[in-house]
């Protein structure tokens, strides 16, 4: 018997529903129960399986809607409620607590064993709901299923009717006769997202887990030739302090600033990098700092700079040797104060940021040139890391080889070629000034000629012509150092003067405007930023 939360039930029903429940009354209830199963099973989702049954019930019963509500004790979840209109979602932030639920009912006794009513009286139902979901007016009998496992209500589900057109006690049992697969196949569901869940924090702690003992996936030697750099990343990664990457070019300076950035409580922020050598002087401002719309010509909206963009995380400038004077003033001032202004703006932004800087260059010596700020670089060299060239770590070249040479045969999806003989020694030869950057450039020509030469060979011009020895090799000034004890010198014997026939653009045989470009581009200083004896 069909047990009512008041003891009321509906004795009289009009004439339509009479025929509606003789028609009902005709089928078949076993196929129909059937097929509610079979609708609420064919999908992995709970909502897309409600919506399924109440248009497969809708065709036998007077059914107007199916109101779902979670467990009382979850705020995850949302309430679900369906009609012919589709699905509306209603959060469960005000579901009330198991207590209250059965302080509606006169005897909670009596909620504690029944798992099935059927509300007719208006007033008592709309009490009842309006506790539940406030967002819900229903005004029609419902019938009111609730689900109880290890003494917790692990959800409920209400067929709402018209007034006009009430369930006949006929449909009554019916749909009491669904509780059992409901319950299960609720179940079923929870127990499925519980799993998910739980599979989702477990990645997510493998995920944590595997950058504590690691953290390098993406570096070959970080266990070898690299094992002490790695080592000092992730011991100094957990602490805010500035770090500054040293090292040849190609040596992988970037890769490092990106782990020490993951490895950091930063790590699910923004990572935020700028090379500070490859972008025009005149630049660096909007770049670094942004500009407000109407700043310049062709500002046409307010851009975010790199810091704002790295608001949370880790602003990385590479090449920080590059930057010029002036530029560096600019810097230091944000460094400091951790505040921004935008070009062209006068509002002081607040940002949040750790800053990591790679450099090539030796900027001590800079310092002592007077080519970079003193106290920029303390700022900057928190905690400084040194990248060691490859040719101080040769053990990780056939590893690097062989990496190089596996991504490319997935990439064109071919067999990893065989490397000829005598060639991997060729390599350990090499002192590659290039570091693994030049590495890569190598095995690759060698794998892509290998596919006519039938094995690997390496092309490498210090096998042929070994040149000068590896230490005298490395004290060989750059191009580009030449250049600036050149303009430097040219300045000290014109006074500063650039102009002019007594000038050092006509000494240099240049135009003014081009010796000015080359001084910006090499960070040479001039004019009212030297003293000249």
């Amino acid at each position: 018997m069909i047990k009512n939360a008041e003891s009321e039930i509906l004795e009289n029903s009009s004439p339509n529903i009479e025929t509606h429940a003789q028609k009902f009354d005709m089928l078949d209830k076993r196929e129909i129960l059937l097929g509610v199963v079979e609708s609420l099973i064919r999908t992995d989702k709970l909502e897309e399986g409600l919506q399924r049954m109440f248009h497969f019930l809708k065709k036998y019963l007077p059914l107007t809607y199916i109101l779902y509500t979670p467990p009382y004790e979850s705020q995850e979840e949302d309430h679900i409620y369906i009609t012919q209109e589709g699905i509306k979602y209603f959060d469960n932030k005000k579901s009330p607590s198991y207590e209250e639920i059965s302080k509606i009912f006169q005897h909670r006794s009596r909620f504690n064993t029944i798992k099935t009513y059927y509300f007719l009286n208006n007033k008592t139902m709309n009490e009842f709901f309006n506790i539940i979901i406030d967002k819900t007016k229903i005004e029609s009998p419902c019938f009111y299923f609730y689900f109880k496992y290890k003494g917790q209500i692990q959800g409920s589900i209400y067929f709402g009717c018209s007034a006009k057109n009430e369930f006949t006690l006929e449909q009554r049992n019916f749909l009491e006769s669904l509780w059992n697969p409901l319950y299960f196949i609720i179940r079923f569901f929870h127990q499925q997202s519980n799993l998910e869940n739980l599979l989702k924090i477990t990645q997510e702690a493998n995920s944590s887990l595997r950058k504590q003992i690691s953290g390098f996936p993406d570096i070959i030697g970080s266990n070898s030739g690299l094992k002490d750099v790695a080592r000092e990343i992730r011991m100094i990664a957990p602490f805010d302090i500035p770090v500054l990457l040293t090292g040849e070019t190609g040596t992988g300076k970037d890769l490092f600033a990106m782990q020490l950035h993951r490895l950091s409580p930063r790590g699910e922020k923004p990572f935020v990098a700028l090379n500070c050598g490859g972008i025009a002087p005149s630049l660096l401002d909007s770049e670094l700092f942004g500009y407000v719309k109407g700043a310049f010509t062709g500002a046409l909206k307010d851009y975010k700079g790199r810091f704002e963009r790295a608001h949370g995380g880790t602003l990385f400038l590479d090449e920080i040797g590059e930057l010029p004077l002036d530029a560096q003033t600019r810097l230091l001032r944000v460094v400091q104060d951790h505040i921004v202004e935008k070009l062209g703006g006068s509002a002081s932004i607040p940002v949040d940021f750790r800053i990591v800087c790679a450099t090539n260059r030796n900027l001590r010596d800079m310092v002592q040139k007077g080519t970079f700020r003193e106290d920029l670089y303390f700022r900057l060299a928190g905690v400084t890391v040194r990248i060691p060239p490859l040719r101080e770590r040769p053990g990780d070249i056939p590893l690097l080889v062989q990496d190089i040479l596996h991504k490319e045969a997935v990439r064109y999806g071919v067999p990893v070629p065989v490397i000829a003989a005598g060639e991997m020694q060729k390599l350990l030869n090499y002192s590659w000034p290039g570091n693994v950057r030049e590495l890569i450039h190598v095995v690759t020509e060698g794998f892509v000629r290998s596919f006519a030469d039938g094995a690997v060979l390496f092309r490498v011009e210090e096998a042929a012509n070994p040149g000068p020895a590896r230490e005298e090799r490395d004290h060989i000034k750059t191009y580009a150092e030449v250049q600036r004890e050149y303009f430097s010198l040219l300045l000290q014997i014109c006074g500063g003067r650039i102009s002019g026939k007594q000038g050092a653009a006509t000494l240099a045989g240049l135009k003014p405007h081009t010796l000015r470009a080359k001084l910006d581009k090499l960070n040479v200083p001039y004019g009212n930023k030297v003293k000249y004896k």
